[in-house]
C-alpha cells in the first residue's frame, strides 16, 4: 500500500518584490504535485511598493508581519499559520521548476527514516521542528531554479 502524500506548505516571505513575486508564485502554482496536498502562503515584511497588489492575483494564502521585519520574522508567521506537515520555505526572488515539491517530498520519504539529514551545497537542508512540523529550506546559487 503507498503511503498517503504529505500536506506542504510552501512560505514565502516577501518584502518590495513587486517586478518579481509574480513569476514566484506562478511557479509553485504550477507544481506536479497534488493541487489539494499544498498551499502557498506568502507572507509580506510590509512592503511599500506594489507587492501586494501583485499577490493578490493569486489563489495563494497572503498574511502580513508588520510587528518585525525580517524574513524570519516573515517565516515564523507563515509557519504559525501553515496546514502542513512539511514546511518549504521559498525566496521570493526564486522560481521553481514544476518537480520542486515533489522532490522534496522524495527526499523527505527516503531520510533515514525521517531523522535529521543535511544535503551540502545548500540545496535542501533540514532546519528544525518549529510547531510540530519539520521545516526545510530551498535556498543558496545551487538552489535556483531546480
Amino acid at each position: 500500500m503507498e503511503e498517503a502524500l504529505p500536506f506542504v506548505s510552501v512560505i514565502v516571505p516577501v518584502y518590495n518584490a513587486e517586478g518579481m513575486v509574480g513569476d514566484c508564485i506562478e511557479s509553485l502554482l504550477n507544481q506536479d504535485y497534488p493541487k489539494d496536498r499544498y498551499e502557498i502562503i506568502i507572507v509580506d515584511n510590509d512592503s511599500t511598493d506594489g507587492t501586494a497588489e501583485v499577490i493578490r492575483r493569486y489563489p495563494v494564502k497572503y498574511m502580513m508581519e508588520r510587528e518585525m521585519h525580517t524574513c524570519f520574522a516573515a517565516e515564523d508567521t507563515g509557519a504559525r499559520a501553515s496546514r502542513g506537515e512539511l514546511l518549504a520555505f521559498c525566496d521570493s526572488d526564486e522560481t521553481a521548476t514544476p518537480s520542486r515539491v515533489r522532490t522534496l517530498v522524495c527526499i523527505w520519504r527516503g531520510s533515514l527514516r525521517r531523522r535529521l539529514f543535511l544535503i551540502g551545497m545548500n540545496i535542501l537542508m533540514l532546519m528544525a521542528n518549529l510547531h510540530g512540523k519539520l521545516r526545510y529550506r530551498f535556498g543558496g546559487s545551487v538552489g535556483r531554479n531546480w
